[in-house]
């Protein structure tokens, strides 16, 4: 921020980025207006069966506990979204809600997937399970300290993370405003998108 000249500024976080946006809230108060938590990853994942309680809980524990697998398993999905894209979709796609599975029906959410996951395993796919390792580790805030107005929005068909989680982040942080949103996954943000920044101008 302070490179782009950016004194104050709204922090959003979707899935693992929610605790980056509220590291933002809780440490940098004087220059965040206002923060959103879209999916986030949970609070307590530095706990003992933090991994075990998540969506997905495989990919955590093989990153705590084998992480070159983990890595092995991102690689062979990068390379399938570079020499057969739809099967890297149909790949990714399984375990998924109904809800998600809509999600990823749509030619835009799947040109943004092999967009990403090619990009994050370009030069290897430990960095993207170093990630999950990172989350895993005492986060260095406390999200009680938070005192930025904020809220968080959580799909209860989401099959990444779940309202609980959301629910958990609103008992720890005071003033958080908690949104389930009925029949929807880990993907809403595509077709929520204007509601979100609606949501956000309120910051502003």
């Amino acid at each position: 921020m302070d490179h782009l000249g950016i004194d104050h500024f709204i922090a959003v976080g979707w899935s693992m980025g929610g605790p980056y946006a509220a590291a933002c809230a809780a440490l940098l108060p004087d220059r965040v207006q206002g923060f959103a938590l879209i999916a986030p990853a949970p609070i307590g994942l530095d706990e003992v069966g933090g991994a075990e309680r998540m969506g997905k809980a495989w990919a955590w524990q093989l990153a705590r506990d084998d992480p070159w697998q983990l890595a092995d398993t991102f690689t062979r999905l990068g390379l399938e979204a570079r020499r057969n894209p739809s099967l890297a979709v149909e790949l990714f796609s399984l375990e998924l809600s109904q809800p998600e599975l809509d999600a990823m029906s749509r030619s835009d959410v799947q040109a943004e997937f092999l967009a990403t996951i090619v990009e994050a395993t370009r030069q290897g796919a430990i960095g993207l399970v170093d990630d999950l390792r990172v989350e895993m580790q005492p986060w260095g805030f406390d999200p009680r300290a938070i005192d930025r107005p904020g809220f968080v929005w959580q799909g209860d068909e989401d099959t990444f993370s779940t309202p609980a989680m959301a629910k958990q982040w609103g008992e720890n942080v005071a003033g958080l405003q908690v949104r389930i949103l009925p029949g929807e996954g880990h993907l809403f943000p595509f077709s929520w998108t204007n509601d979100i920044l609606d949501a956000l101008a309120r910051f502003s």
